[in-house]
């Protein structure tokens, strides 16, 4: 597996090797955070722990209006404001978010969730590559994947920092994940759980499958190839006949 980190390689340098290359006419792209690995309630447990500590109470709905896309830095700073939290440190509450973050991460994910594990299983029968996307640090999502022995399984894992100026992930990470990878962008299927993640791999031109949770099941989906309501094994037969279709 390859780390990739903001636009610096962080594992192996180079591209796919020229063997992956030959044999690949697809590549498979996931939402590790929450397709592969169900981590929002995870998340916004760990991040309700610290700020209930600071007289803050990070409701459900709190979580979905301020943090479910924007960047970390921008969602607290709305969250603190409405709270009327203002002279708490910006930096320093988000320093223990992102510790506690990580940590819960670690310990809860402890499994992927069998859809993936059939999804890369049945990519790799078709000598498809498969790529992740993650919004966590390279390290912790590379751990993530140890943990569950999926980690030889995802040829690139690429982190979108924690923090842009805009709502991310932006299609650049989609893009700069299909080309360290030498598959075009119309070759490449998107596995993704959130409306920004869709939108950003529609507007490269991918294909993409919808796979909504629980905080995001009312977003919009339009221009997907398919919306799961269940990502069961049925969603994995569909969308590898999908891709294997043309």
């Amino acid at each position: 597996m390859k780390l990739l980190e903001e636009a610096k390689v962080t594992g192996k340098k180079g591209q796919v090797d020229s063997s992956d290359r030959a044999r690949s006419q697809r590549a498979v792209l996931i939402d590790l955070d929450n397709a592969a690995f169900h981590c929002r309630k995870i998340v916004m447990e760990a991040m309700a722990g610290v700020l209930e500590e600071k007289g803050i109470a990070l409701t459900r709905h709190l979580f979905i209006k301020h943090f479910l896309d924007a960047p970390p830095s921008e969602a607290l700073e709305a969250l603190l404001n409405a709270s009327g939290k203002q002279r708490l440190s910006r930096e320093k509450l988000l320093a223990e978010l992102e510790e506690a973050t990580k940590a819960a991460v670690l310990e809860k994910a402890a499994s992927a969730t069998p859809q993936f594990s059939a999804l890369v299983k049945a990519a790799q029968e078709k000598g498809w590559l498969v790529g992740a996307v993650t919004c966590l640090d390279v390290e912790t999502a590379g751990r993530m994947l140890e943990k569950c022995g999926m980690a030889a399984a995802v040829n690139i894992l690429l982190s979108c920092g924690t923090d842009t100026e805009k709502h991310f992930p932006t299609s650049d990470v989609w893009l700069r994940l299909a080309k360290q990878m030498n598959i075009t962008p119309r070759r490449c299927g998107v596995v993704a759980s959130c409306a920004v993640l869709v939108q950003a791999a529609l507007s490269c031109g991918m294909r993409v499958f919808a796979t909504p949770d629980d905080f995001t099941s009312f977003q919009d989906f339009g221009g997907a190839e398919a919306v799961y309501e269940k990502f069961d094994e049925a969603a994995v037969r569909n969308i590898v006949e999908i891709l294997a279709g043309g």
